[in-house]
């Protein structure tokens, strides 16, 4: 039983490995073709069998028939309907094809000849020795009227059947069953190849009976299922499901299937995710008001397409090739022959898919060869072959075709000014500096997308912003200048001072003086180079001078004392002056005012502050010792109180001075001598005692 697995991504369908972006949602649906067997025998080689290049080596591949009749034998040469091999070669003139019949007749179906004719895509490369091309399939049958393999020589033998170089009447009377033998030799040095399988047809009324069925299988998840990674949903059958990959690679997915004779198959096929196009908007530009031609393109990734490559043909002489000198470039099996008929050069394109195989093939004439010489381009125009004058000939170069990834839809962002949003190089007109986006998408692939800015910028004149003007205090914390200039000025200018001299960019009070700081910018750009000034006119104010505190103590009884004068240091004349009580002229009369701090203060000039300094008054009132008075004791009275005797209001606390020696401010008559005693209290008044005997 056959089947195939299938693919389908957005709308199409198609058979074998898968090829995705990552982060699209790619489907695979089993479709299973039942293949009705037969007992004949099979020529399946597995794969390919090695032609090795050992020079009269022969090798021999064999069918063995069972099914016709005994003693059966071939009678007519009609009922052989062909002999087919699939098969890959560098150069048929090596090689002798012969068919060998059970009971050993041969018919020699090619006998060298051709030349350097290749069969199917071989790998004619001598760094890869062994490496197997792909197989085409060539059949001979007695009906063909074609000519023979030589007969049909050129670049590459197109796939067909033609006629055997000897008649296959020769294989008349042959046993049919047996051993037929395929019988290839190889009798020149160099080259090689693979034969894949091969098979012979007779007519199928000469068979009796043959035994064969066609095996059936169910359609439901208990006759089939899938198995790989990242499936993200599976039919109700289990013969489709699908899956995204989550990032470049190659991913197996197995399909198993099971007939109704229990047997059961399976095969393999690959999804590959490459990573989605890379796209550049471009650099970013500058315009002083002129159109600006956008130019996208994408750098890597996305899917690879078709493109040209290029055969240039040379000839030193400048007379062109003679005949039959010629370069054939077959690609994928298709060849193109080219000849430089006059001149001293001349280019072909070769239209080449992304994987194609592209032989090249020279054929020399011989005659002035020497002035002949030959290249090969790639879409990039970097030469993946270039002759040297004078090649031989044969096979000098092979591969694949390497396209660029082709095949995107383009998406302008915003659309404002552009010529054709749509396109990979619109022509942008701005009056205002904008950032243009880019998307790329891939044709039948909408997940498939990039994204890249760049930004157009109208080169408008230089701007040193707006003058700017700013007053400091002299104690003030250094500033920066350009923060002082209005509108946008470009920064990295230039500053000047008063004096025209260089300065920094940052103004210390106190240190610098004021005045007109000036500006400059420079700048070069689309529209070329201009110079611009602003400056900022910097005012410092003086700190203002209240002096330093001070203190005083008066006496209610003093004169008034200007506070001014008792402040130390340098003050500042014209202040105001607060406290408990209001000044006239700065005065403090103690007699009249309260004692306190007094506040000086002078007015800053902005943005200084106000500056203060205080005067502290104690205002201390006199002693008082009352008024004198007088007393007569008899020297047998008792000792009486000289205090109570002042006349007023006089303070306790003072001291007592006379004839005697005074304890207790007491005066005792019968001890102490009459006289005038005094009370000491900052202020003296006295009392007079007489006393009589």
């Amino acid at each position: 039983m056959k089947y195939s697995l299938e693919q389908s991504q957005h709308s199409k369908a198609q058979t074998g490995d898968l090829l995705g972006c990552v982060g699209e949602v790619l489907c695979l649906d089993a479709v299973v073709n039942a293949v009705t067997f037969n007992e004949l025998p099979s020529g399946d080689l597995g794969g390919g069998v090695f032609l090795a290049d050992e020079v009269g080596s022969c090798f021999n591949a064999e069918l063995t028939y069972t099914q016709f009749d005994p003693g059966q034998t071939l009678n007519n040469v009609n009922d052989l309907l062909s002999i087919c091999i699939n098969m890959e070669h560098s150069f048929i003139g090596d090689l002798v094809v012969n068919i060998i019949s059970p009971t050993g007749q041969t018919v020699t179906m090619h006998q060298q000849g051709g030349g350097a004719t290749f069969l199917g895509v071989p790998v004619d490369n001598d760094a890869q020795p062994n490496a197997q091309g792909t197989c085409w399939q060539y059949c001979f049958s007695p009906s063909a009227t074609n000519g023979t393999w030589v007969d049909n020589a050129a670049t590459t033998l197109p796939s067909g059947t033609y006629e055997s170089l000897n008649n296959l009447n020769g294989l008349v009377g042959s046993q049919l069953n047996g051993i037929w033998q395929l019988q290839i030799c190889d009798l020149w040095a160099s080259d090689n190849g693979f034969v894949c399988d091969w098979n012979i047809e007779f007519n199928p009324a000469l068979f009796p009976d043959l035994v064969e069925f066609t095996p059936v299988y169910g359609t439901d998840c208990d006759s089939s299922s899938f198995a790989g990674p990242n499936i993200t949903s599976t039919t109700p059958d289990c013969q489709g499901i699908c899956t995204t990959p989550p990032a470049a690679g190659t991913f197996p997915y197995t399909y198993t299937v099971t007939d109704n004779f229990g047997c059961t198959y399976d095969t393999t096929l690959s999804i590959t995710a490459i990573p989605p196009a890379v796209i550049t908007a471009g650099p970013d530009d500058a315009t002083c008001g002129t159109p600006v031609q956008l130019g996208a393109s994408v750098v890597s990734g996305g899917f690879p397409g078709s493109c040209t490559y290029q055969l240039i043909l040379n000839d030193s002489f400048g007379d062109g090739w003679s005949v039959p000198s010629q370069v054939t470039v077959t690609v994928n099996g298709v060849p193109s022959t080219f000849f430089l008929a006059a001149g001293t050069t001349a280019t072909f394109n070769i239209p080449v898919t992304n994987g194609a195989t592209i032989i090249l093939n020279y054929n020399a004439a011989g005659l002035w060869n020497g002035e002949q010489s030959f290249m090969l381009r790639n879409s990039a125009g970097t030469a993946v072959y270039s002759s040297p004058a004078g090649p031989i000939t044969g096979n000098p170069w092979s591969g694949p075709a390497v396209c660029p990834p082709s095949g995107f839809t383009y998406s302008w962002s915003p659309t404002t000014g552009l010529s054709n949003p749509n396109i990979a190089n619109p022509v942008a007109t701005v009056g205002s500096t904008t950032e243009y986006c880019v998307t790329v998408t891939q044709v039948g692939h909408p997940l498939c997308t990039s994204t890249d800015c760049m930004t157009i910028t109208v080169d408008d004149p230089v701007d040193p912003g707006t003058d700017g003007m700013i007053t400091v205090c002299e104690d003030a914390a250094a500033i920066d200048l350009f923060a002082q200039l209005g509108g946008t000025p470009v920064a990295g200018g230039t500053w000047e001072d008063p004096s025209a001299g260089p300065h920094s960019g940052s103004f210390v009070p106190g240190v610098d003086p004021s005045g007109s700081y000036i500006y400059s910018v420079t700048q070069v750009g689309a529209c070329g180079s201009s110079t611009a000034t602003s400056e900022v006119t910097v005012t410092v104010s003086p700190l203002s001078n209240a002096g330093t505190d001070a203190s005083i103590t008066v006496c209610s009884s003093s004169g008034p004392e200007v506070l001014f004068a008792l402040l130390g240091g340098t003050p500042d004349a014209g202040g105001t002056w607060s406290g408990p009580s209001a000044l006239a002229s700065g005065s403090f009369d103690p007699s009249t005012m309260t004692a306190g701090v007094y506040v000086y203060t002078v007015t800053g000039t902005a943005p200084c502050p106000d500056e203060t300094a205080t005067v502290t008054v104690t205002v201390n009132t006199p002693p008082d010792a009352g008024t004198d008075g007088s007393i007569t004791l008899c020297s047998t009275d008792a000792a009486s109180s000289l205090f109570a005797e002042l006349g007023g209001t006089p303070d306790a606390g003072g001291t007592w001075s006379g004839p005697s020696a005074v304890a207790g401010g007491m005066i005792d008559p019968a001890t102490m001598l009459a006289g005038a005693y005094i009370c000491r209290l900052q202020a003296l008044h006295l009392v007079r005692m007489k006393r009589q005997l």
